[in-house]
């Protein structure tokens, strides 16, 4: 397999990721729901915490590669202004 191709499945896998997980959250919920009998308070508290924090933790991670970005770019117009480019 070369390259092209390895990349390709990367790039898929995370979006493919992403739908699964949802679908189990969905799942796992329901199963809460009905053969836990927790009822709609259980349902909505799996989902809050399933897609909520998942969201939070994307959040902060692009947050994170933003500002790491931010100060690659700052650090390399300094050594271009040091070597007088």
């Amino acid at each position: 397999m070369n390259r092209v191709w390895k990349k390709f499945f990367l790039k898929l896998a995370e979006p493919l990721g992403i739908i699964l997980y949802i679908c189990s959250a969905i799942i796992l919920a329901e199963y809460v729901r009905t053969v836990l009998d927790y009822g709609k308070e259980g349902y909505f508290a799996i989902m809050a915490v399933m897609i909520f924090v998942p969201i939070l933790a994307v959040a902060l991670r692009m947050t994170w590669r933003q500002a790491k970005y931010e100060v690659e770019c700052e650090n390399r117009d300094m050594l271009n202004t040091l070597k007088g480019k």
